[in-house]
């Protein structure tokens, strides 16, 4: 019993000798996968168990440099952000100090315009008036072509007065639209009354057809379509020579009490590339550069109009 006892205990003092740097290597590989790489393992007498010492603290040691590293680039990383951050958030203020000193600077223009428009007009329609007078009074042929230019030149100087100003209204959002009965035909009749006789010069055929689905009374801005209206007619007389020269009025669609009208105005005149077309709608432009010398005008009405369209919920193209 007493040599059983003695050789078990060499046996537990061989097996502790042998199994304990495993148990520390065992617990030290479950540090450094949960992430704590601060333990380090003393070396152990066998050689075999002192290199698997060795490579586990090695391989801490490598983790620890790792982890070092990642939060350097962690915190440089952090630090370009915030800078950059800093700079978008600088440039943020400027771009909206510059948009609204951008609005500011819009508004006193418009506002600039729509004064000088008014103060414009006013000495305008009173040299119209005299010309008017004067042309009632007897005078030569001579005399009265001069007097036609004078008040031709009136009108178109007065019609550009009047797109300037509907234009900064428009641009300063100072434009308000009715709610009123519209007799569409009768528009129309109106409009077809005011350019009969230059198409009647011009030998055009000048046709207004309103669908008999058309809802009558309707209810919307009277003066804005027929603004609209008369500046779509005006352009197909100003670029037609012959052939003829139509306004269709059509019922686009309904629903209960919202009518949507789809009226359209077409003719034979000189047409318009596919790149014309595009910048049609633009302020202050012309298919091309001597059509403002040829055929008059500013460029401003089929943006006015586009500007309208939009106003009443609608849409204008060509």
């Amino acid at each position: 019993m007493l040599l059983g006892l003695l050789l078990f205990l060499i046996a537990f003092a061989i097996s502790r000798y042998a199994t304990r740097p495993i148990e520390e290597a065992n617990q030290a590989l479950y540090r450094l996968s949960r992430g704590d790489y601060s333990l380090l393992i003393s070396s152990a007498k066998p050689t075999e168990l002192k290199q698997l010492a060795d490579h586990i603290n090695r391989l801490a040691e490598h983790f620890q440099q790792a982890q070092r590293d990642m939060q350097s680039q962690i915190e440089q990383a952090t630090s370009e952000l915030q800078e950059s951050m800093e700079t978008i958030e600088e440039q943020n203020i400027k771009l909206d100090l510059a948009h609204r000193s951008a609005l500011r600077a819009n508004a006193v223009k418009s506002e600039f315009l729509a004064n000088m428009s008014h103060e414009i007009r006013t000495p305008l329609n009173g040299i119209i008036g005299f010309c008017r007078l004067l042309g009632r009074s007897s005078l030569d042929t001579r005399q009265e072509e001069w007097l036609e230019h004078v008040r031709r030149a009136c009108d178109n100087l007065l019609m550009l007065v009047n797109d300037v100003l509907d234009f900064s209204k428009l641009e300063a959002d100072r434009l308000t639209l009715e709610e009123v009965d519209v007799a569409i035909v009768a528009l129309v009749d109106e409009i077809i009354g005011l350019h009969a006789p230059e198409a009647q010069r011009k030998q055009l055929h000048l046709v207004a057809m309103v669908y008999d689905d058309v809802p009558t009374p309707l209810c919307g801005d009277p003066l804005r379509i027929h603004q609209v209206l008369n500046n779509l007619l005006g352009n197909a007389l100003k670029f037609t020579n012959e052939g003829e020269i139509i306004i269709r009025v059509m019922l686009d669609s309904q629903e209960g009490q919202h009518v949507v009208l789809h009226i359209s105005v077409s003719d034979t005149g000189i047409g318009l590339s596919d790149e014309h077309q595009q910048q049609l709608f633009s302020a202050f432009s012309q298919a091309e550069p001597s059509h403002s010398r040829q055929f008059g005008g500013s460029g401003l009405g089929l943006t006015i109009c586009r500007q309208l369209i939009q106003r009443m919920g609608g849409e204008i193209t060509v």
